[in-house]
């Protein structure tokens, strides 16, 4: 995984240095998850930087499938060739943020960060200010890990290490999306 991450910075930089004038865009998108447990809205925000057919920036999101949270990635997308229309593909890696809500209720002792994944391709309409409908279509991963205090029928006292439950989400799940660029 790190070599990957090495050779993707290496990419990156690499097409910094040989792209000229770079525009800063932003994307703003929501779509639908669907796996095989449910379905679920996202909603992301990137922001960053296009260098000819090149696009590079940083994202925030909601997810709301299964385990709220909030994905902090990186984002990469490749744009082919194309004046009103253009399609892509585009990568996402970073880490989940678990959000947790009523905690108590759940008997959570902790939830950890997890990867954050979303691979796929998609479209962009351009419109004659050079923004852009974008469309896309992929697929997503993201892990979860968490802690709950169980409940145990022994006589009191409980014993304190008996009941701690572990639990290991995986979620893969098709993510559609439709937004913006500007």
């Amino acid at each position: 995984m790190k070599n990957i991450l090495f050779l993707l910075c290496c990419f990156v930089i690499t097409a910094l240095h040989a792209q000229q004038k770079p525009v800063f865009k932003t994307i703003l998108q929501g779509g639908l998850l669907a796996g095989s447990s449910a379905e679920a809205v996202t909603l992301q925000v990137v922001n960053g930087f296009e260098f000819k057919r090149l696009y590079a920036g940083a994202g925030i999101g909601l997810d709301y499938y299964m385990q709220r949270g909030v994905p902090l990635f990186a984002d990469l997308r490749y744009r082919f060739a194309g004046e009103k229309k253009s399609f892509f593909m585009y990568a996402d890696a970073g880490a989940h943020l678990p959000w947790i809500k009523n905690k108590e209720e759940r008997n959570i002792i902790s939830q950890q960060t997890g990867l954050y994944t979303d691979a796929g391709i998609g479209v962009n309409l351009f419109t004659k200010r050079n923004n852009a409908f974008v469309f896309s279509v992929g697929y997503s991963y993201k892990h979860v890990a968490e802690k709950q205090q169980g409940f145990s029928w022994q006589p009191w006292p409980q014993p304190a290490e008996s009941n701690v439950l572990n639990y290991d989400y995986h979620f893969n799940r098709i993510a559609i999306k439709a937004g913006l660029m500007f």
